[in-house]
């Protein structure tokens, strides 16, 4: 069998099929090839030499701001991502029911596997200039259903922001409002935390199995710390019962202290992304995205696999990408991103101004999507 893509010799991680060796990787017809069996030698119309490389899986990251057609947070999809090793992303609830039909007939051009969050409030995030208005006494039941029936495997849940510039006084009455929401569409909740004076102990009771806790480690108003820096345990409670904890980075949204605590106890994020938006994309916080935010949880102490889980197996499982994304076994679309591990010294930034030194950058060289090599590092 003469394969259309072989990639030689690289550290390949995939922790859904319990992978961590160096080993080749072969595609053919856009799909990874089971190349395990084959006695000749192989052969490759093109070849890439991965020795001293990390091999992932395509990475997923999980909650971007992708609706630049529609949002000022919004910024072009595929420039944030493919250049960087992801091939799926979710978009972070940008759009609401009035606009989200714009957001798929964009998307319908990219190159990206994509899901997104349905913002409760029916325009979303279109501006800057003031917060989304959430008013549950006005929400139009039958357009969510008809939204869910029409489209919903493109929809992975709503999203509400709990923030109190946003939801004022009645913070936990739109929370219990929107689980309401969430329960007669069979779907998620999303809840983004950031600067809210509600206690996040109550709040994370609340949540169901399968619902997410977005910005665990955020560090504005209540957060997941009691006043003596140990976690809450209702946080404990909530993961051991199925509650998904999203580390989504963003430019407001980390605190390392915060984040240095909970990890120290055991709270490990299931979820890592980059909330890139216009508002960091290439700036101190976020930088160039999911590589980024990867190499500061590696100057947080995290092994580079337990990483590599988060932003690839976790996500896929989550979102309901599985059958096409998130692994390099025989059979899947052929997506891979390939990294070198730069050593050096690296200072990462949160959102209280705070410093964290590291010594290792993960640095993209390489992103094949649906068998194709789409980006190439200049010193691959």
């Amino acid at each position: 069998m003469k394969l259309d893509l072989l990639i030689k010799n690289g550290r390949v991680i995939d922790t859904g099929a319990s992978i961590d060796k160096k080993m080749d990787l072969g595609v053919k017809n856009g799909r990874f090839a089971d190349i395990t069996q084959l006695d000749e030698p192989l052969e490759a119309e093109r070849v890439l030499e991965a020795e001293g490389y990390i091999v992932t899986p395509g990475l997923i990251d999980s909650h971007v701001h992708v609706f630049d057609k529609g949002c000022d947070l919004g910024i072009p999809a595929d420039l944030v991502t493919l250049p960087y090793g992801v091939t799926a992303v979710g978009e972070g609830g940008s759009c609401g029911i009035s606009n989200y039909r714009s957001f798929l007939a964009m998307m319908a051009c990219s190159q990206l596997h994509y899901k997104m969050l349905l913002n409760v409030s029916p325009s979303g995030l279109s501006t800057f200039q003031y917060p989304e208005t959430i008013l549950p006494e006005r929400w139009d039941l039958e357009q969510m259903y008809r939204a869910f029936d029409l489209d919903g495997d493109k929809i992975m849940g709503l999203k509400l922001r709990i923030s109190d510039n946003v939801a004022g006084e009645r913070g936990m009455y739109i929370l219990k409002k929107s689980l309401e929401l969430a329960e007669r569409l069979n779907t998620r909740l999303v809840v983004h935390v950031t600067d809210t004076s509600l206690d996040q102990a109550a709040l994370v009771e609340l949540l169901r199995k399968d619902d997410i806790y977005c910005h665990v480690y955020q560090g504005f108003g209540e957060t997941i710390l009691e006043q003596n820096g140990r976690v809450k345990k209702a946080f404990f409670q909530a993961q051991s019962r199925g509650v998904i904890l999203d580390a989504a980075s963003g430019k407001n949204n980390f605190c390392f202290n915060v984040a240095k605590n909970a990890m120290a106890e055991g709270l490990l994020p299931d979820l890592i992304c980059s909330d890139v938006s216009s508002m960091n994309y290439l700036a101190e916080y976020v930088e160039i995205g999911l590589p980024y935010i990867m190499s500061k949880f590696l100057a947080l102490g995290m092994p580079l696999v337990e990483i590599v889980k988060r932003v690839t197996e976790n996500p896929a499982k989550i979102m309901g990408l599985s059958d096409r994304a998130g692994s390099l076994q025989p059979g899947y679309p052929a997506d891979a991103a390939i990294f070198k591990i730069k050593e050096g010294d690296f200072a990462f930034i949160d959102a209280m101004n705070q410093r964290l030194g590291g010594n290792k950058m993960l640095v993209p060289m390489a992103t094949v999507r649906g068998g194709c090599l789409i980006y190439k590092n200049i010193e691959f």
